[in-house]
C-alpha cells in the first residue's frame, strides 16, 4: 500500500486465498510470491521507502476486470549483496483505493477549495472521489502507492497477471520514486477526476506509445528491462534510463 499503512497486509491478505494461489500455481510462480509474501510481512520497522505504480488505460473494454494483480520485480543493494525482491498490488481489492484515501488524508486544500465552491456558488462537489476509485476506467491513469524496506537501485520487470480472456488498452506502465505525497486534487474544481500529487523521479517506463493487449487465458504479461538480446519471446520492453529534466516530476501544489 503506501505509506507503511496497509501495502503488505494486502498482500498476505490476498496472495494466500484459495483462487489466488490457484491461480498463480497454474503459472507455477508459487514460490515466487510465497517468498515475496514472507519478505513483506507485517514487522516492527515500519517500510520507509515509498514508490508509485502508474496505469494508464485509453478506452475501457469492460475485459480490464480480468486484470488480476501486479508483481513488480526489483534489484536491491542496500545490504551489500544485490538481491531481487518483489511486490504485489491487487487494483481490484484495496490497494488503489488505499492509495488514493492516504493521500487524501495528506492535504485538506482540496476539501478547503470544494467547501469554497459550494459556500459562494452552491456547488457541491462529489466527494466520495476523493477517497474511492474504480480502477482501469476510459482514459483514466491510476496511482499506486506502495513500500519496500529496502530502495529500488533498479526494476528487473514487470509482471501483470490476466485471467479468462479479455483486451487492454494500455496508455502506459509508469514507476516512480515518491520522495514526497502532496496530497489528491481534482484535475479541475467542478469535475470528479482525481490525481495524487508528488514529488519524485521516473525510474521504469514501458508501452509509452499506446499498446493493446489481448488474452485468451490465465497468464502473465511481462515487461522487461533486460536488452532486447536477452528478453524472452514475447516480453514488452521496459525503459529504466531517462535524462534528468524527463524523470523529475515535480508537485503541482506546494504543501511544503
Amino acid at each position: 500500500m503506501c505509506g507503511g499503512i496497509g501495502m503488505r497486509r494486502i498482500v498476505l491478505k490476498r496472495a494466500t486465498s484459495r483462487t489466488a494461489w490457484r491461480r498463480i500455481g497454474f503459472l507455477a510462480i508459487a514460490p515466487v510470491l510465497l517468498l515475496c509474501a514472507l519478505y513483506l510481512a507485517p514487522s516492527a520497522h515500519a517500510a520507509d521507502h515509498q514508490y508509485m505504480l502508474e496505469v494508464a488505460t485509453g478506452v475501457s473494454t469492460g475485459d480490464e476486470k480480468q486484470v488480476e494483480f501486479f508483481i513488480i520485480t526489483y534489484d536491491s543493494a542496500a545490504g551489500g549483496a544485490v538481491e531481487l525482491n518483489s511486490t504485489l498490488l491487487f487494483p481490484h481489492a484495496n490497494s488503489l483505493k488505499e492509495s488514493y484515501a492516504a493521500a487524501n488524508a495528506v492535504s485538506s486544500e482540496q476539501k478547503d477549495r470544494d467547501n469554497l465552491l459550494y459556500g459562494r456558488y452552491g456547488y457541491r462537489a462529489d466527494a466520495s472521489v476523493l477517497d474511492n476509485r474504480t480502477p482501469f476506467q476510459s482514459y483514466q491513469v491510476d496511482q499506486y502507492l506502495f513500500t519496500t524496506t529496502d530502495p529500488i537501485d533498479r526494476i528487473d520487470n514487470i509482471q501483470i497477471f490476466v485471467g479468462s480472456r479479455g483486451t487492454w488498452t494500455t496508455q502506459g506502465v509508469r514507476v516512480f520514486r515518491v520522495d514526497r505525497v502532496g496530497g489528491l486534487y481534482r484535475w479541475n474544481d467542478l469535475g470528479n477526476e482525481t490525481y495524487i500529487d508528488f514529488e519524485g523521479e521516473l525510474i521504469a517506463e514501458s508501452c509509452k506509445e499506446g499498446r493493446s493487449i489481448s488474452w485468451t487465458g490465465d497468464k502473465l504479461i511481462r515487461m522487461s528491462a533486460a536488452d532486447s538480446s536477452q528478453r524472452a519471446p514475447g516480453d514488452l520492453e521496459l525503459q529504466t534510463v531517462f535524462d534528468d529534466a524527463y524523470k523529475t516530476h515535480a508537485t503541482q501544489h506546494d504543501q511544503g
